[in-house]
């Protein structure tokens, strides 16, 4: 059975394909898949997940605009921490201000970064 319900939210799916065996390996989730930020809207609203990771750059809608809309409907993951990746680092910050729960993970650091980020989301779960 496992721990973790994580949706990654990217339309890449070779990016796709590379954060779910890291979380499944490391963390045993189990992982629900979008290719861009209305689609991502659409499962967030419909299912709770423990963890929703969000690319910036998609088609239709992108990451900025998902998380906000994520956060302004109630839902069940109004409150679901949220790692947005991108390379635009500097601007998406202010874009984000205010809204809580929010990690901003700079693609070039990925390998790096995400297993602090998300063992800090799991250990407060």
């Amino acid at each position: 059975m496992n721990k973790y319900s994580v949706l990654i939210v990217d339309d890449e799916l070779l990016i796709q394909e590379l954060i779910k065996d890291y979380l499944e390996e490391s963390f045993e989730c189990s992982v629900v898949f979008s290719s861009n930020g209305l689609e991502g809207l659409q499962q967030g609203q419909n299912m709770k997940f423990d963890l929703i990771i969000v690319d910036y750059s998609m088609p239709i809608m992108n990451g900025v605009l998902m998380i906000k809309s994520l956060r302004e409907q109630k839902n069940l993951n109004i409150q679901t921490p949220i790692i947005l990746c991108t390379g635009f680092v500097d601007e998406v910050i202010p874009l984000l201000k205010n809204i809580e729960n929010i990690y901003i993970l700079d693609k070039t650091k990925f390998q790096t970064d995400i297993e602090s980020i998300v063992k800090s989301i799991f250990i407060n779960k």
